[in-house]
């Protein structure tokens, strides 16, 4: 097939999975940047950071009229998310890829297993959960803090591995911040653009040595496949959507595992 189909092929996967899932559009995109189109590892990281940034973007605001985004949170996470990024492209460029993939897989593969085993989702000890939102209010400091320190966190991962942070910031957001599923889905596109958006100014220089021509393609394919992602799950009930997640999730860490084991 040729690479002008193919890449926007790939890219309407990723956006799709963002779409559907609130994560994992990551992912799903940097092994198939990587193992499909070509790229290197660290031109696949940095390129599915930005397509991700974008994509969730748009995908949060097409949400926000339907009341699933609570931007406070989000914000509150994707903040944190941008102090942990630069830690995790520092300690990336020490490690080789294979090495930076293994940690990927492993990191999935326990997330993507509480997913599926746990009936009502994750949850955090109470100590460290917050107030069930019955809107968006303001957050208290004590769960300011919490998910400040979960988008730190997550932002290490995304400096190290290319990824948004969904599969970890959709779990978080039910562990801790007590979301609905489709709350968390939702929510976690606001944390993972703007925590992408931090991982696009770390890999700056690598985006700018990229060709335009098949990240436009990819791109394009990523927003379509978000905006059929988001009518899907409007039709899939919340346990079934948080087993399709958890088996995503395992999916792909089979899949970095199988090329880099």
């Amino acid at each position: 097939m040729p690479i002008t189909l193919l890449a926007p092929l790939c890219g309407f996967s990723g956006g799709f999975i963002l779409g559907l899932t609130g994560g994992g559009g990551a992912i799903l995109a940097v092994p198939l940047l990587v193992y499909v189109l070509g790229f290197a590892v660290k031109q696949g990281v940095a390129l599915s950071l930005a397509t991700v940034a974008v994509t969730a973007l748009f995908g949060a605001i097409t949400q926000s009229r339907s009341g699933q985004v609570l931007w406070s949170r989000g914000i509150a996470i994707g903040i944190g998310g941008m102090f942990g990024v630069p830690a995790g492209k520092a300690i990336g460029e020490q490690l080789s890829d294979r090495t930076t993939m293994l940690i990927f897989a492993a990191l999935m593969g326990y997330i993507g297993g509480k997913m599926i085993l746990s009936r009502r989702g994750p949850r955090a000890p109470r100590w460290f959960q917050c107030s069930p939102p019955a809107t968006d209010e303001l957050l208290s400091k004590g769960c300011l803090y919490r998910l400040f320190t979960i988008g730190a966190a997550t932002g290490v991962l995304a400096g190290l591995c290319g990824v948004g942070g969904g599969f970890l910031i959709v779990p978080a957001l039910i562990a801790v911040a007590q979301l609905e599923v489709a709350q968390a889905m939702a929510t976690s596109l606001v944390a993972i653009s703007i925590i992408s958006i931090s991982g696009i100014i770390s890999h700056r220089a690598i985006l700018a040595s990229l060709p335009a021509g098949i990240p436009i393609l990819f791109l394009s394919g990523s927003l379509l496949g978000m905006v059929v992602g988001i009518r899907v799950k409007r039709s899939i009930p919340p346990r079934v959507l948080q087993i399709m997640f958890g088996c995503l999730v395992l999916i792909v860490a089979s899949f970095v595992l199988f090329f880099n084991w």
